[in-house]
């Protein structure tokens, strides 16, 4: 964020000096993106997500492993603080975008997160409009179909830069904010989790007629079969801020180039699919972390307010024995636990440090202790661990 923020300032020196010199006018026009209809509808996107993730959990899990509210409060805080900083840095740029122009992008939005909300980044609707605006005027082919004049006037290179820029401030939010949220899954047979984001950010930028509060939506997905989520997360973040530092230095060397809006537009829509098919794809190639075998029971998530919960529990320890006996699965520790008093585990936790946690069992505690285990190992894992 702080290199993009040099980055713009160094572009339009006069705009940010009018920021400093008025503070309460640019946070006054900063805080009506509150009120603007994209901000909302990002924030209904967001709401949706959360409770159908509340219906998968209960569903799956018969307990939701996160409260949502608390879940919804964070997303949103990080995106009221990513996107004032991310428009103090972006108020220095010459933007052409027409106030209108956020209603196309949105709808598409809309459109495409239907599909998934991964679908719903910036990336993808402003990536295929501008697109479209390049194909109808500068081909033939295309030009001859009839399009609303709003695609014809779509300033697509600002909304390049756009996509360029908001994905430095998505670095920062998968960084800060990316694994909160992620929810166990299972793949062909394997234990992990989906760690899938989004954030309605709201920007101010300066246009040729003042400023222009514009809300827009960031949003990632990575399967994780291989790893703990902060690894994961921040592997993900560093593809992310690839993806940035590229499309900011492929536009700059691109300026002026007949064919350099196409390239950009393709690269600002494949490019961002390409950050989820490839990691999918490492992951389906990698030996799974979050797999039961022969050290024990690996702990894949804990149910909240459980007797797991209460012993420090966390995804990814290990329970190798429990009240001196040594269990190999779920059902051994079922077992052992559904006619105790009193349960002591010996933990392994994801440093391979051996931990000692105990508590007393009430009646009503349930006999898997609140553990939901990750998948045992068949023998395609036992080899793929192996190896």
């Amino acid at each position: 964020m702080i290199s993009i923020g040099v980055f713009f300032m160094i572009w339009r020196k006069d705009k940010l000096w009018s920021v400093w010199e008025d503070p309460l006018s640019f946070l006054t026009k900063w805080f009506s993106t509150f009120i603007h209809p994209a901000f909302w509808l990002g924030t209904g996107m967001i709401v949706v997500y959360v409770w159908v993730r509340r219906r998968y959990e209960l569903k799956t899990f018969h307990s939701v492993l996160e409260p949502k509210w608390a879940l919804l409060l964070r997303t949103t805080c990080w995106s009221l603080i990513v996107g004032l900083a991310g428009s103090l840095c972006l108020s220095g740029g010459r933007w052409e975008i027409q106030p209108g122009d956020w209603f196309m992008v949105w709808s598409l939005t809309l459109l495409l997160s239907v599909f998934g909300l991964r679908f719903a980044c910036l990336a993808y609707s402003a990536g295929m409009l501008c697109l479209v605006h390049y194909g109808v005027t500068e081909t033939t082919w295309l030009g001859s179909f009839p399009v609303p004049e709003m695609v014809y006037a779509f300033p697509a290179r600002d909304w390049l830069w756009l996509i360029a820029s908001s994905h430095w401030l998505e670095w920062v939010l998968i960084r800060l904010d990316g694994e909160n949220g992620a929810y166990p899954v299972q793949v062909n047979q394997v234990s992990g989790f989906m760690l899938k984001k989004g954030w309605p950010v709201p920007l101010l930028l300066s246009g040729p007629n003042g400023w222009i509060p514009l809300p827009v939506f960031l949003s990632f997905a990575r399967m994780n079969l291989s790893g703990m989520l902060k690894k994961q997360k921040r592997q993900t973040s560093t593809f992310t801020l690839l993806y940035a530092v590229i499309l900011s230095l492929g536009l700059a060397f691109s300026e002026g180039r007949e064919s350099g809006g196409w390239i950009m537009a393709v690269l600002a829509v494949l490019g961002h699919e390409g950050i989820y098919l490839g990691t999918k794809w490492m992951e389906k190639r990698s030996t799974p972390y979050f797999v039961s075998n022969h050290q024990g029971v690996k702990v894949l998530a804990v149910i909240p307010a459980s007797p797991a919960e209460a012993m420090g529990l966390r995804a990814g320890d290990v329970i190798q024995r429990c009240n001196g006996r040594p269990v190999r699965s779920m059902e051994e520790l079922t077992r052992v636990a559904k006619t105790a008093t009193h349960c002591k585990l010996a933990v392994l936790d994801e440093h391979q440090n051996l931990h000692i946690t105990q508590k007393t069992l009430f009646e009503d505690d349930p006999a898997d202790l609140g553990v939901i285990p990750a998948l045992p190992a068949d023998e395609k894992t036992r080899i793929r661990s192996t190896s």
